[in-house]
């Protein structure tokens, strides 16, 4: 007689071996099954709109500030512009302060400064400059001083002069406190 071993669940030693060794199936490429992919159509709407609103609430302001001046019309030539008047006339109808800036060959950095009916001119020094400007203003500090604070002051550089010394010239009459300061046409 033989004695069969009772059935039991797990699998024989040898058929668990086997199995292992099997080779595996690999499961052919179905053209009709999808392959899920990533749908970026939202992300690049919301990329776009980022965009567009950094865009509109970005501020470009400059970097130096406003010149507060009102500048020649006209082409730019020179002597051919016209500039515009002042509806009103300073009182006493005081002839404004004219300013002229020449450039010095070989000086490379700055224009020779030269003031109307000034004999002694600050020459090349715009602090110089700034600081006779600020002597000739009168203010509480200063009851002596030659000019009021609206006293117009016009700045004529010379063809050759450079756009930096007629900027330094400018800012030295704003800083000195006058607030007419004007620009007039290369000579």
């Amino acid at each position: 007689m033989s004695v069969t071993p009772p059935k039991s669940n797990q699998p024989h030693e040898s058929q668990a071996a086997a199995h292992e060794e099997a080779p595996k199936r690999v499961k052919k490429h179905n053209p009709n099954i999808r392959v899920a992919a990533l749908n970026i159509t939202s992300f690049m709407d919301l990329t776009f709109n980022l965009l567009l609103f950094f865009v509109l609430t970005a501020n470009f302001a400059s970097a130096e500030g406003v010149l507060l001046a009102t500048l020649p019309k006209g082409s730019g030539g020179g002597g051919e512009a016209i500039l515009d008047t002042p509806d009103e006339t300073p009182p006493d109808d005081r002839p404004p302060v004219r300013i002229f800036l020449q450039a010095v060959p070989g000086a490379g950095q700055s224009a020779f400064i030269r003031i109307e009916g000034v004999p002694t001119s600050p020459g090349q020094d715009y602090e110089q400059f700034y600081q006779m400007l600020k002597q000739w203003r009168r203010d509480p500090s200063n009851p002596n001083g030659a000019y009021e604070p609206d006293q117009p002051i016009n700045i004529q550089p010379d063809r050759n002069c450079s756009w930096n010394d007629v900027v330094n010239a400018f800012n030295a009459a704003i800083r000195a406190k006058y607030t007419s300061v004007g620009l007039l046409p290369a000579s």
